[in-house]
């Protein structure tokens, strides 16, 4: 009944954007090729939401680039899509250098001849409180979570200008709209990334190119268990959790019928909406709930343990899914999910009082 709540809270601010968007927007979208004819890019494709979407695509015929650190996850990804039929090449590639992130681009053009999509999507965390970040730790996420889109975004669209069409899809994050605690750097750099996507949005002329945003709720990846804990204990989705398919089919969406921004997991523009109108009461409930829901207080972790913050892990690591969801989480998730509809239920009123 509260899941059936939010979505209909959360499809209602989708709508409304959406129509507020179609109604000034001059996009054209002739030149959108189906998904089965599509050369698709995506960055981070080795585990979480970059290896899912890389899978949903291949799926739907695309052919798809793939583009991370690990080669050994990314040769592990090919042979999984070309044994159920697919097509995808992998080019090894460290987002935070431009010259790799260039020359993927120039790779992707001169051995397919065009880029329909280009998704931008590799990402690092740091779990922790921001004075116990050390700076260098800090522009490191910078340096993947922010340039490392940037580069992406530089080195694709002379490309797009040149073939005179493409769709650019970026994944930010809900924090992007509202910072989580203990992710305070984390969520500066996804909200830097929304800045600048609606600054490029402005200069773009040609109605045939299109810059897409997805932000993504809390969705169960690997990104946990890769992330750096400054808290000597091993990080965890704050509840409600999302299977990585919710942001794929986003990412498939898009790929088709680009949309400015849209958010991934219904939680997510409850979420934004709530902190636009009371971001004071917001504040306290992160203040309150969110070491209990980012960390996992029975599994202690080295501040500087295994992470991938400087360098790939290996291949095995490389999944999908980060495991954390199951009935017991289900469970667990029943708070926030009441919480959050008593938020939307609130936020309804205040917008019919109005």
């Amino acid at each position: 009944m509260v899941d059936t709540f939010l979505q209909n809270v959360a499809d209602t601010f989708q709508d409304i954007k959406a129509k507020a968007a179609d109604g000034i927007s001059s996009a054209d979208f002739s030149k959108i090729r189906p998904l089965s004819e599509q050369i698709v890019v995506i960055t981070g494709a080795s585990s979480g939401i970059g290896r899912e979407a890389s899978l949903r695509l291949a799926r739907e015929g695309a052919t798809v680039i793939l583009a991370a650190r690990g080669e050994e996850a990314l040769d592990s990804l090919v042979a999984e899509i070309e044994s159920a039929g697919g097509h995808a090449t992998a080019f090894p590639t460290d987002v935070s250098s431009w010259e790799d992130v260039n020359a993927l681009a120039q790779l992707a053009k001169e051995q397919f001849g065009r880029i329909d999509t280009w998704v931008n999507n590799a990402g690092v965390l740091i779990v922790g409180e921001f004075e116990k970040t050390d700076l260098e730790e800090a522009r490191k996420l910078f340096d993947v979570n922010f340039w490392g889109e940037l580069h992406g975004t530089k080195a694709v669209l002379p490309i797009m200008r040149e073939q005179g069409y493409g769709t650019l899809i970026n994944i930010t994050s809900v924090t992007a709209k509202r910072a989580f605690p203990l992710m305070s750097v984390y969520s500066a750099s996804k909200g830097a990334l929304n800045r600048l996507y609606e600054g490029i949005r402005t200069e773009i002329k040609e109605p045939t190119i299109h810059i897409c945003t997805i932000m993504p709720a809390t969705i169960d990846t690997p990104l946990y268990d890769h992330a750096r804990s400054k808290e000597g204990v091993t990080p965890k989705g704050a509840p409600p959790l999302y299977p990585p398919s919710e942001v794929a089919d986003v990412i498939a969406e898009c790929a088709i019928h680009p949309k400015r921004e849209m958010y991934a997991g219904r939680a997510g523009a409850v979420m934004a909406a709530s902190n636009a109108i009371m971001p004071g009461v917001i504040d306290k409930m992160a203040s309150l709930l969110g070491r209990t829901a980012l960390l996992k207080k029975d599994e202690p972790q080295a501040a500087h343990g295994e992470d991938n913050l400087d360098k790939p892990l290996g291949a095995g690591t490389y999944t999908t899914t980060g495991g954390q969801r199951g009935r017991r989480t289900e469970m667990v998730e029943l708070a926030p999910r009441v919480m959050l509809g008593l938020l939307a239920l609130f936020i309804v009123r205040r917008l019919l009082n109005r």
